[in-house]
């Protein structure tokens, strides 16, 4: 693989880095960063641009506000490049590139971002005081925004770090997470993950240490939990969904309970405690805003009728300030007044960048879900806007990716709607795989994008039908030929998405759609071929998942501002001003050709 040198705007950025540095590229000069720094103004303007925001903070109190914010957007993205450097020889050659064009993007940012506070200073003299205090607030902002943006981009593929297999990972984690100063909150997640997934693989009992979301609180033993000590029998959210969802109360507080009921037969109990017991375990670790999966308190087990069946009841904590959970079907089949003037484009698009954002942490955590619908995502109201926070949920089938998969499955439309045809019928004929998630997420997302829902519940006859938006008759339905079936209902996706979505979110958006519905034929130019996407850690696909997400960022044009889980406390807002930073990549990548 070939970097090549930076283009000559980016270069500008570079006042520290030799010429000769420069003929390496990127491959001999990992990144210069221009940092916001407060304190090193000089090479501005000769005078502090900060005490000017000081001289206008009577004024002006906002301009204060957006400094703070400002600086603790850039040490969070420090700490994130300082963890990435220490990592660069054990990425592997995909995770490799992608940092490296994620760094290109930052650099370019950064330097637009100094442009524009220039310019700003520059007109100081010629202004009136409110003038200029309005223009410098304006240029603080359309910072925040841009590190904003860069942040969300780099999140999903800086957790991609925890799949690495090579046991270096772990000794520089431990080496960070040790260090006394800078932001060490990122590394500590991710060894919290790798250790909790090596649990899992080892097929060990001990429990993680975390915080109030896990099991922590009730000595770090066990994930089980007493039946006896639920309240109650539960308030279920959504009685039309095809997967059960309730909220119990425990102690005085409330928790919602995915529920799970399976045969008692032999060996099969046992292998689905063991199963429910590390996915919970990973779950515990979850940071519920960023990633859009509810932290996993416990599972309370039960036996009903003679013991002949066992339900799980997967207790999740809920997050502070919100409540009323809302699964998306029902919003989805709402009435067609209420769709199409109730809910803004920019939150559809939001909503729908959130569920890849899960589906995306659930690979991450080395997990596949086997359930993404509408049924699975639950939003909760947040006082700040229509639709709310959503979380992926529906955990009945979700298994460690390196776990046994079933081919048995119950063949019922409703689900097989969301299946890769190759997944559908009582006998699938592929084994699981994250791709299979992929094309669930992607009939999802077409379901969002022209905000209707493909399946409807049939009060009167109780059953499911499908939706007004999706053609499909009768017949096709009945059709005994499974695969069959299967491809003329995905055939019908397809054309939905080429032919009405661009006109409703976007040609993005629609690319992104198709390219997950197709994510495992032949051609696919974004997931290459199967034998491109295997790789001991499963990184090949997680980085090609997040390119083609990126697409809807591009789409979108506001990506962030707190709902899409970039920043979720945007209340402060802060500055750093310019000083020029150099790290190197010393280690080449296996393989790796010069660029001249």
């Amino acid at each position: 693989m070939i970097l090549h040198p930076p283009s000559a705007k980016i270069r500008n950025f570079y006042p520290t880095t030799t010429e000769q540095q420069r003929q390496k590229g990127l491959s001999g000069v990992f990144t210069s960063i221009v940092l916001f720094r407060v304190s090193e103004l000089k090479p501005l303007t000769g005078r502090s641009l900060y005490q000017r925001y000081r001289n206008y903070k009577d004024a002006e109190q906002d301009l204060k506000d957006l400094t703070v914010l400002l600086k603790n957007h850039w040490l969070k993205i420090e700490a994130k490049l300082g963890l990435i450097k220490d990592l660069q020889d054990v990425l592997g050659e995909t995770l490799h590139q992608h940092f490296t064009e994620l760094f290109e993007i930052l650099i370019r940012k950064l330097g637009e971002a100094q442009h524009k506070i220039e310019s700003v200073d520059r007109k100081q003299g010629r202004l009136k005081r409110a003038k200029f205090a309005a223009l410098v607030k304006e240029s603080l902002e359309a910072a925040i925004t841009e590190l904003d943006k860069w942040q969300a981009q780099v999140e999903l593929p800086y957790y991609l770090m925890a799949r690495i297999s090579n046991p270096r990972v772990d000794e520089k984690l431990a080496a960070v997470t040790q260090r006394s100063r800078g932001d060490t909150k990122g590394a500590e997640e991710i060894k919290r993950l790798r250790d909790t997934m090596k649990s899992e693989s080892d097929g060990g009992g001990t429990t993680p240490r975390g915080g109030e979301g896990g099991w922590a609180g009730r000595g770090g033993k066990s994930c089980w939990v007493e039946a006896s000590r639920l309240s109650d029998g539960g308030r279920v959210v959504d009685p039309y969904a095809s997967s059960e969802l309730k909220l119990v109360k425990l102690a005085g507080k409330e928790y919602l309970a995915d529920i799970i009921l399976i045969k008692n037969l032999p060996d099969e109990g046992q292998m689905a405690m063991a199963g429910i017991r590390d996915v919970a375990r990973i779950l515990a670790q979850s940071e519920p805003l960023t990633f859009g999966i509810l932290k996993c308190y416990g599972v309370v087990k039960e036996l009903r009728n003679h013991k002949s069946e066992i339900v799980f009841q997967v207790l999740f904590s809920i997050p502070d300030k919100l409540d009323q959970p809302r699964s998306l079907r029902s919003y989805l089949t709402a009435a067609q007044d209420e769709r199409r003037t109730k809910y803004p484009l920019n939150e559809r698009f939001a909503l729908a960048k959130r569920v890849a954002r899960s589906v995306m942490f659930v690979h991450t955590s080395n997990l596949v879900h086997k359930s993404v619908r509408p049924d699975t995502i639950v939003l909760f109201q947040d006082r700040k806007s229509l639709l709310g926070v959503p979380f992926l949920v529906g955990f009945q089938k979700i298994r460690p990716a390196s776990g046994a998969t079933t081919m048995v499955s119950d063949a019922e439309w409703e689900k097989d709607l969301y299946r890769h045809p190759t997944r559908q019928g009582l006998k699938p004929e592929d084994t699981y795989k994250m791709q299979h998630d992929i094309y669930s997420l992607g009939v999802l997302l077409l379901e969002i994008g022209l905000w209707t829902s493909f399946v409807h519940w049939n009060g009167e006859h109780k059953r499911f039908e499908p939706g007004p938006e999706l053609k499909v008759d009768a017949d096709t339905l009945a059709m005994k030929d499974v695969k069959r079936k299967a491809n003329i209902i995905k055939g019908l996706l397809l054309k939905m998405a080429m032919e009405l979505l661009p006109g409703a979110m976007g040609p993005k958006y629609a690319e992104v759609v198709i390219s997950c519905l197709t994510c495992l034929d032949r051609g696919n130019d974004k997931f290459e071929s199967e034998e491109g996407l295997v790789d001991e850690d499963g990184i090949v696909v997680g980085v090609r998942y997040v390119e083609i997400m990126r697409a809807v960022t591009d789409e979108m044009g506001f990506f962030c501002g707190g709902v899409l889980g970039c920043d979720e406390t945007r209340g402060n807002r802060g500055l750093k001003l310019i000083h020029v930073r150099e790290a190197k990549l010393t280690v080449p990548l296996s393989g790796q050709k010069k660029s001249g």
